[in-house]
């Protein structure tokens, strides 16, 4: 049985990660996940939602199977092929959202940081823990920590190993939006159905300049405004979205990026 599910819900790709019962993490997880995004990127998605299954997210890596005799040269190319993933994740040409309850450590939290969004419960708590075993973080979330958070904060995160509730990551600006843990499936859901109805190119045009911001800061992402925002100008929902303003109509996109005429 798949321990990473795909499926596809109108124009929105559901991922689901289910192995019970604290869905943790092994390289040949990491390989379905990698096919699974094969298989995002050929399909005509406009939005995509990553969740678990089980009252948790993930409690992180399974250390012993993934680590125990591992030589580095071994681990030196699980990471050659694993980190990529990671990238390829976060450069999704769509909006992504992630929603994690109960345990999000390691290699859990690595992946949702990947996601454009990420929404918790109440009851979520996170942790990158690799130093307890005499690691780093091998999937990026140091670095991801770093420039959503501050690299202090990042610091004192892998450094420290504590495990912080969900009120910390919000406060910090790592979580964006805390739901009762009843409620949290279906609004992340609603969102992610929301954003793929969505105008998708534009969507996707901000989504650039944000990496490119944060990639090399604000002057780097103008420089893109005009690559990435006048093509808009001949899509039929930037089109259709200025006729419907100026008569006060509904607009409704279809994340089309030829304009097709009136």
């Amino acid at each position: 049985m798949a321990s990473v599910t795909f499926e596809i819900d109108d124009a929105l790709g559901v991922v689901t990660i289910s192995r019970p019962p604290l869905n943790l993490f092994t390289w040949e997880m990491l390989d379905e996940l990698g096919d699974v995004i094969d298989r995002i990127a050929a399909a005509p998605l406009r939005a995509l939602l990553l969740k678990a299954s089980g009252p948790h997210f993930s409690a992180g890596a399974d250390v012993q199977a993934m680590f125990e005799g591992l030589s580095a040269h071994a681990a030196e190319a699980q990471l050659a092929k694993h980190v990529p993933l990671m990238e390829r994740l976060q450069d999704l040409p769509i909006p992504t959202i992630a929603a994690a309850r109960g345990m999000c450590l390691t290699a859990g939290l690595e992946i949702v940081l990947r996601c454009d969004v990420l929404w918790a419960s109440e009851t979520a708590q996170f942790a990158q823990l690799e130093a307890m075993i005499g690691a780093t973080t091998l999937l990026g979330g140091a670095q991801i920590l770093s420039e959503r958070a501050g690299p202090a904060r990042a610091a004192e995160i892998c450094y420290s190993t504590s495990i912080y509730g969900v009120a910390d990551f919000e406060k910090w600006g790592i979580v964006t939006r805390v739901l009762p843990d009843a409620k949290l499936d279906d609004a992340a859901m609603n969102f992610a159905r929301q954003l793929a109805k969505g105008p998708t190119q534009a969507l996707k045009a901000t989504k650039r300049l944000i990496r490119a911001a944060a990639d090399g800061g604000a002057s780097t992402a103008d420089r893109l405004i005009g690559l990435v925002g006048a093509p808009l100008l001949e899509t039929h929902d930037m089109q259709a979205g200025v006729q419907a303003l100026a008569k006060h109509g509904a607009r409704h996109f279809k994340g089309k990026f030829a304009f097709q005429g009136k």
